[in-house]
């Protein structure tokens, strides 16, 4: 009973990869051993795997998303806390992932506000390329002559 209980913990960490040494920490802050408890092992890793599964977690009543990334960080900080005890439930990460979560929606927020800004400007998005307000007629010279033609518009000489 043991060993399949022990497969059901081996056979969820590769889902956290590369964080899988990092989560088997975390969850060594709960005290599975010894002795060793297998079914505790396996219900911590699966609280924490619909975590990172679903991107997002609830606390008070509240859903928080989050990044893989900004949950390994917050795992990070558990596991080098100076915990006295055993943990035993997962607050003290969720609280921590909170303020990565909340950071991460301003990061986000920031980003489709200036997006939104661009558009109304009518200027594009410099990570998306073009000419923004510009368009081919308004670029003198031969380079312009190239890009009309480019373009399939006639040449300057030709209009």
């Amino acid at each position: 009973m043991k060993d399949k209980t022990i497969m059901k913990a081996i056979v969820l960490l590769p889902d956290f990869v590369p964080h899988a040494k990092l989560v088997w920490e975390y969850a060594e802050k709960f005290r599975i051993g010894p002795p060793f408890n297998a079914h505790k092992l396996v219900r911590i890793l699966n609280e924490v795997h619909s975590f990172w599964k679903d991107g997002a977690f609830d606390y008070q009543k509240r859903r928080y998303e989050i990044s893989r990334d900004g949950m390994a960080e917050a795992v990070r900080t558990v596991c080098n806390a100076q915990i006295k005890g055993a943990l035993t439930n997962h607050n003290y990460l969720k609280k921590i992932m909170i303020d990565i979560a909340e950071k991460e929606r301003g990061g986000r927020l920031k980003n489709d506000e200036r997006k939104l800004r661009n558009r109304e400007s009518g200027t594009k998005d410099r990570s998306g390329g073009g000419l923004g307000r510009w368009s081919v007629e308004d670029i003198p010279g031969k380079i312009g002559g190239i890009l009309r033609q480019i373009d399939g518009q006639p040449a300057a000489d030709d209009r």
